[in-house]
């Protein structure tokens, strides 16, 4: 059995809006229920798939088959925008996928098989992930992002938006990407590209725009702020390329 469209509705979760207390109002049925000047979140179910009764799965998510989904998992988180209309796409997931406790996953994303994430992980919307990534804990993913294949990305790692990360590249723990050149509301956000196979060490600094060349390493604690060229070895603050 291949991906399974969530159309199974269970429960109904929607919030009122009232002129009166300018607040969202909670309300929880079994049924649908449509209610003027309300809109609502459908939370589904799946078969083929293990899901703990304390996770959410939003929209129209689709789930594939053999994918876990631990405590507190939340699949399809509704945008911004989502919120305003109360139409939620949902996320896409692939085959047997792994959540662990605590991970929130937004609507547009796109995630292939055989992906496992730690626990507490946060994945906005409009990013799109291969197959067979691994994604450690508390690591964010602040969305219109790129990740290859086979890529392993340690825990508490920061990925901005509008980054690329290709095939086999790996990211070391508390390694932080960067988008804003300018440190500026408004300005252009460009952040790094991690070409094929490259390699960046612990608590290492990328800025925005940067280039990491294939198969070039950072060492750990460095501080890029230009090109790494391919096949190259590169550490420090400035990260400068080692001599042989």
């Amino acid at each position: 059995m291949g991906s399974v469209e969530a159309d199974i509705q269970l429960i109904i979760r929607y919030y009122t809006y009232s002129n009166n207390t300018k607040k969202l109002k909670y309300s929880e049925r079994e049924k649908h229920i449509k209610l003027g000047g309300s809109f609502f979140f459908i939370v589904r179910r799946f078969d083929g798939m293990k899901q703990s009764k304390n996770s959410i799965i939003y929209g129209k998510s689709q789930i594939g088959e053999g994918t876990v989904i631990e405590d507190y998992v939340i699949i399809g988180c509704p945008t911004r925008d989502e919120l305003k209309s109360g139409m939620i796409a949902g996320a896409t997931i692939g085959k047997n996928c792994t959540f662990r406790a605590h991970s929130i996953i937004y609507s547009g994303v796109k995630i292939g098989e055989d992906f496992f994430c730690g626990h507490n992980v946060l994945i906005r919307e409009k990013t799109t992930i291969g197959n067979k990534v691994l994604v450690g804990s508390g690591t964010i993913i602040d969305g219109a992002t790129t990740i290859g294949n086979n890529v392993s990305i340690q825990s508490s790692v920061y990925i901005p938006l509008n980054c690329v990360i290709e095939d086999d590249a790996f990211l070391g723990p508390r390694v932080v990407l960067t988008n804003d050149k300018y440190m500026q509301r408004g300005a252009e956000l460009k952040g790094p590209v991690i070409r094929k196979g490259a390699r960046v060490g612990a608590n290492s600094v990328i800025l925005p725009g940067v280039e990491i060349g294939e198969n070039a390493v950072i060492g750990a604690g460095s501080v890029v702020t230009k090109n790494v060229k391919p096949n190259t070895t590169v550490f420090g603050n400035p990260a400068k390329e080692v001599v042989n």
